[in-house]
Order: C-alpha cells, then structure tokens, then sequence
C-alpha cells in the first residue's frame, strides 16, 4: 500500500473507535479533507415483527454513529479551520416507503440532522462544510436483485452502479451544493412524492411486485 493510503478497522457504533481513527488519520496525513459518513443497514421487514435489539442494531449504526463521528470530526476540523464532511441519507429519508420503516426514520434523522447543523455552523461562523447525499437504487447488498425481499428483476433498469454513484458523490463533494440525489430513480420518487404524496407512497409495491401486472392488481410479496 502507498503512503497515500491507509486503511483502519472501526466499529463506528463506538465513539473510542471513531475517536481513535481520527487519530491515526491526523498522525499519517496531519489534516482531513473530506469525511463520509457512509456506513448503514437495513432490508425490507414488517416493523412489528422487529426486535427491540433489531431496532438497536439499525438505530446505533444508521443514525447514532453519524452524530458521534460528526461531532469528534467536526472538532478536529474546526481546529484546523477547513474540512467538508458528507452525511450519506437516501432517498428514503425524503419518501417514505412501507416495510422500511425504520430504516426511512434513521435516514431521516440523517437529512434534518444535517440541515439543522448546516444552519448552525452558519451562525457559529464555521469555515467546515457539511453536505448530505441521498442515493437512490444502488447495486449494494442492501439490493440483491432477484433475492427474497430484494429488487424485482424487472425493475433492475432503475439500478445505479456503486461507481457512478461514488464519482457523483466525488462531484458533489468538490462542488457548492449542500444536498444532493444523484440518481434519476432518486430524483423521480423525490419529485412524485411532493406531487402525489399518497400514490407515491403507494407505489412502493411496485418493489415487492414480481411484475407490473402483478403491481396493478395490488399483489405483492409482504417481506418474511
């Protein structure tokens, strides 16, 4: 590995963790450019046959662990007066969508938590930025086209590639703008939804549809 790269293990559901790589990042590279919270889980389910740990699980890592590396990053940025650091959300923060109900509250939390900071640091004259990014469909673990509970095959053209979607995440971590949905698919269900809240949250169906036919006639497969 060259000396511009550098890997460390983290469990970042502990803020020791989190404080500990920051640590090791400023001793290899003595600044931080760029921080993104990316990591998250989540898979369709019905909320009430979720466990009080299952719900723990998704809340710690999904949520908890953004405001805690946010706020040990955020620190050390402050101190070396520059740094831009990228919440990524989903469009499930902005639309909710039945079975992902509590995936949709965690990216949620992620999206009013960064615009609530953004105001923030605007009025504590902060020269850190903060952004949030918001995928859409993309071909990840959390999307295992034909697998239970996963994407229907005949809706994989709405899937984005994990690389388009990380060189739109680049673009957007060098441009001005604080929010982003880079997919179509993103843009599409974003924009539905303010149109026709109800069929837009209706439509979630079509993702647990084995066909468009099958999606018209209100059949679907409930997650197990």
């Amino acid at each position: 590995m060259s000396k511009h790269h550098f890997l460390q293990s983290c469990d970042i559901t502990q803020p020791s963790n989190i404080e500990l790589a920051i640590k090791k990042i400023q001793s290899k590279f003595s600044k931080i450019d760029i921080w993104i919270n990316n990591a998250g889980i989540g898979q369709p389910t019905v909320f009430a046959e979720q466990t009080p740990n299952d719900l723990q699980k998704i809340v710690e890592l999904n949520i908890l662990s953004v405001l805690s590396a946010t706020n040990l990053v955020l620190n050390f940025m402050n101190k070396q007066c520059f740094g831009t650091v990228i919440n990524i959300s989903s469009v499930a923060g902005h639309v909710p969508a039945p079975y992902l109900a509590t995936y949709c509250a965690t990216k949620a939390a992620v999206l009013a938590f960064t615009r609530a900071l953004q105001q923030e640091l605007k009025f504590e004259g902060s020269t850190v930025q903060l952004k949030v990014f918001s995928p859409g469909f993309v071909q990840t673990k959390m999307i295992d086209l034909g697998q239970k509970n996963g994407l229907p095959d005949w809706l994989k053209f709405l899937i984005t590639s994990p690389e388009k979607t990380a060189k739109d995440l680049v673009r957007f971590s060098l441009s001005k703008k604080r929010e982003s949905i880079p997919s179509l698919n993103g843009k599409i269900m974003k924009n539905s939804y303010k149109v026709a809240p109800i069929i837009a949250a209706q439509s979630s169906k079509l993702l647990l549809s084995n066909s468009l036919f099958d999606a018209l006639r209100g059949k679907f497969n409930r997650p197990s």
